[in-house]
């Protein structure tokens, strides 16, 4: 099966279609809504400490009206077709109850799985605005990985 991904390598994005089989063992998949190229080399860099190819995943969009039996088909749908292999780690960011489906589907298959932490600053611009950054730290485990 070929597929075309977004392979952070190093410094460099590279988009190519591989072979899912011949992949690399030891990928860190971004599973939320923001690209891996709007991070901070200070979060790139803490994701390559745990495995040294970073992918893009795009998180799936959660109709809020959908049933709980729904989320659990799709994120099985996810993990099986859309998952590729060689998937070590994970952040795992996104609608709450997906999130908690998809670390539980992932931890299952023995991928540990993380959320990005951040130091928000934010600055009063007066008239009732706020403008607020957030500045990465650590990704930090979720709890009950198997491993």
């Amino acid at each position: 099966m070929n597929m075309l991904i977004g392979l952070f390598c190093r410094r460099h994005l590279r988009l190519r279609t591989i072979n899912i089989s011949q992949m690399c063992l030891n990928i860190f998949v971004n599973l939320s809504n923001h690209s891996i190229t709007d991070w901070s080399e200070t979060q790139r860099g803490a994701a390559r400490v745990l495995a040294p190819e970073l992918m893009d995943l795009q998180f799936p969009y959660v109709d809020p009206e959908m049933a709980l039996g729904d989320l659990e088909t799709r994120v099985e749908e996810l993990i099986q077709y859309e998952l590729p292999e060689g998937v070590t780690h994970a952040m795992v960011q996104g609608e709450f109850t997906m999130t908690v489906l998809l670390v539980k589907a992932l931890q299952n298959k023995g991928i540990q799985c993380y959320a990005a932490t951040t130091m928000r600053i934010s600055h009063d611009e007066g008239a009732g605005l706020k403008r607020s950054a957030f500045r990465f730290v650590q990704f930090r485990e979720y709890p009950g990985n198997p491993n």
